[in-house]
């Protein structure tokens, strides 16, 4: 079967070449190269497709299964140099239970590129701030601005996880400056805490980042669900003095460095301003809820623009006369 979807790859590439209009052709060739895993091409491809063939709502919408906000977001184009550096915090890790024998990840990119078989140390807290609090307090602020100038806060953006929040990219300051904090700081961070999974800190790409706000009067908790995402990371932007509760919830953890008979147990992982929970976004988790106070936290959703294969990102479209 392999052979054969290959051999249809050459097939509708070389029918492309010769009508780059046929929208039913682009979404073809990402399907099959979604088949093989071959996960940046197929990107790669829906996108061609969307530049030939404008108006196409199956083309848009894979495209944005894929890609989510990505190229609004630091992608890879880097200017500056990393400001992380790991032997200035204090990290902790915990591992989740083996998969059930004969387990295999589902046949979606986040879950192919974040292979649970690869053993322990698949969550990570960082309890010591990798963002200053003054720049956290300052995130916080220019949120609240945002929302008494616009109408509020939106509550009605997320079907599955729905949460009161505030997209990143919809705030022009917050932007700019969690652009930057993605190239120096989370980038690289996250890149250290899992060398077996991905190649570069400039291969990940953003699907979603958003501010939440959780209140006892309001939003409390979040239920425990899978993100669609390689990788999730919770952003602390207020200390745990101002709330009661609250923390990343998952269902059973425990640490790495714990003794072989110590059972997994479901726990709640939280962290001060400036510091963060990074894990698989497959990883079932929630919000714990907050009993008193107010809790801001920036979820952060991120995929890695690689193939299955290996081979670099952009191969399969080399000779098309198109910019992507």
């Amino acid at each position: 079967p392999k052979q054969v979807i290959k051999q249809a790859i050459g097939l509708r590439r070389k029918s492309l070449r010769g009508n780059p209009y046929d929208d039913r052709g682009w979404l073809e060739l990402g399907a099959l190269l979604m088949k093989q895993g071959e996960y940046a091409e197929a990107e790669r491809a829906f996108s061609a497709g969307t530049e030939h063939c404008p108006g196409k709502e199956v083309l848009d919408a894979a495209l944005m299964t894929l890609r989510g906000h990505s190229r609004v977001y630091y992608h890879g184009q880097r200017t500056r140099l990393a400001e992380f550096q790991a032997e200035d915090h204090e990290f902790q890790s915990y591992d989740v239970p083996a998969p059930e024998p004969g387990w295999g990840p589902d046949n979606d990119r986040h879950d192919a590129q974040f292979d649970r078989s690869v053993g322990g140390s698949l969550v990570h807290v960082c309890k010591t701030p990798i963002i200053p609090k003054e720049e956290c307090a300052w995130a916080i602020q220019a949120a609240e601005d945002h929302a008494a100038s616009t109408g509020g806060w939106t509550t009605a953006r997320h079907a599955s996880a729905p949460t009161t929040d505030m997209a990143i990219k919809d705030v022009p300051v917050l932007l700019e400056w969690f652009n930057e904090k993605l190239e120096t700081v989370l980038f690289p961070m996250l890149a250290s805490r899992f060398p077996e999974l991905i190649p570069s800190a400039d291969c990940i790409r953003v699907h979603d980042a958003f501010i939440v706000k959780y209140e006892s009067t309001g939003q409390a908790s979040l239920a425990t669900h899978q993100d669609e995402s390689s990788f999730s990371f919770t952003i602390a932007l207020n200390d745990s003095d101002e709330y009661e509760g609250g923390g990343t919830y998952f269902e059973s953890i425990r640490k790495s460095d714990a003794a072989e008979d110590q059972p997994y147990s479901p726990m709640a992982l939280n962290a001060d301003a400036g510091g963060i929970v990074c894990f698989g976004g497959k990883i079932r988790h929630g919000g714990q809820a907050i009993s008193s106070g107010r809790r801001y936290i920036i979820p952060l959703f991120v995929y890695l623009d690689v193939n299955k294969s290996g081979n670099q990102a952009g191969y399969a479209l080399e000779g098309f006369d198109t910019a992507m």
